[in-house]
């Protein structure tokens, strides 16, 4: 019986510090699915060398000459698009490159390994894992429009179990989110009657950064959800990525461990089916840009409680999979450019 080998995953690596290149490539070069396509001393050779072959993944640094990582990642997904993972070496004062290379299209960021790493150390094995993590996450775009069918109505929970307070907003991104994310929320005028979750796909590590970047863009409260909290009409609560955050029928925020086939984090379809079955009827779930087809079947759980449910129109998203894939699973939606939702929500929620 013939065996086929699955195909080589090329990658691009984007670097100034020719040790660090030099570690990247050998963590790629020992895994046997994974080959190095060819390496940039900075962006705007990554961005010359990505227009002459395209790799399937580019591991991306941030702080380079000539062109930085997070322009480059803008370059890149403008003319010849492909996944990104940004590796930097710290987010301590660079944390404004870090949610700008996120919002020009990055799928993810983590940490550069240090000397001497080896496809063994724990550093080596979570870029590796990421790595592949993500190729499985990309590969999940060719499935978009294949999910299942709506959730029922019947997965909503009785009246009795429903929250009586304030509604929430609950708000669904991935790849491009932190600036779509920060135009909404800037947007807002206090005071809002209703609570914000979010739920934004993006490394542990970086979760804290990601809270204190967009509670420097809003005149609303944005703080990291914990265990037990109690939504406040106003305050954003940010999904940390170590668990999948919910809303218990109690009303508090509750985290539950993360699946183990989950391809991302925090999950949003958890987040949006646990406010389907606990929040005020007056909620309304939104999915903004992101690759995948996470938040599809979760929005539709919203939708067949009654709730409102808002999909990012195509031409604003920088990754079109999420939103794309929730149109075709939701039957009633509306669909707005980030500008025209923060609108909506100011109206509906607002003085």
């Amino acid at each position: 019986m013939l065996c086929l080998r699955p195909p080589m995953i090329k990658i691009g690596i984007v670097n100034d510090v020719s040790m660090a290149r030099r570690v990247l490539a050998r963590l790629v070069e020992e895994d046997p699915q994974l080959q190095v396509l060819w390496a940039a001393c900075d962006g705007q050779e990554a961005v010359e060398l990505c227009q002459a072959q395209t790799p399937d993944l580019i591991l991306m640094d941030l702080v380079m000459p000539r062109m930085n990582g997070a322009d480059a990642t803008r370059e890149i997904m403008r003319a010849t698009p492909c996944p990104i993972l940004l590796v930097t070496s710290t987010i301590a004062g660079h944390s404004t490159l870090v949610y700008q290379g996120l919002a020009n299209g990055a799928l993810d960021v983590t940490t550069t390994p240090v000397l001497g790493d080896r496809r063994g150390s724990d550093d080596g094995i979570l870029l590796l894992d990421k790595i592949h993590r993500l190729m499985r996450q990309s590969a999940q775009t060719l499935a978009v429009g294949t999910s299942g069918p709506v959730m029922p109505a019947s997965r909503r929970g009785p009246a009795s179990q429903r929250h009586p307070g304030q509604p929430v907003v609950a708000m669904g991104a991935s790849s491009g989110g932190p600036s779509v994310l920060a135009e909404i929320l800037r947007a807002l005028q206090p005071p809002i009657h209703a609570t914000v979750l979010l739920a934004q796909h993006i490394d542990p590590e970086f979760a804290d950064g990601l809270v204190e970047w967009l509670n420097s863009q809003t005149q609303l409260a944005v703080v990291m959800a914990r265990e037990g909290d109690v939504p406040e009409p106003g305050k954003v609560f940010v999904a940390d990525s170590r668990a999948d955050m919910t809303l218990s029928p109690d009303g508090c925020i509750r985290y539950t461990p993360q699946a183990r086939n989950g391809f991302v984090s925090p999950s949003i379809d958890v987040l949006f089916d646990s406010v389907a079955r606990s929040a005020a009827v007056g909620s309304t779930g939104i999915i903004l840009t992101g690759m995948g087809t996470d938040g599809a079947q979760g929005l539709a759980a919203m939708r067949a409680a009654g709730m409102q449910a808002i999909v990012q129109r195509l031409s604003s998203a920088v990754v079109v999979s999420m939103p794309r894939a929730a149109q075709a699973l939701v039957a009633q939606h509306a669909e707005l450019a980030p500008a025209e939702m923060a609108v909506w929500l100011q109206q509906q929620y607002g003085r």
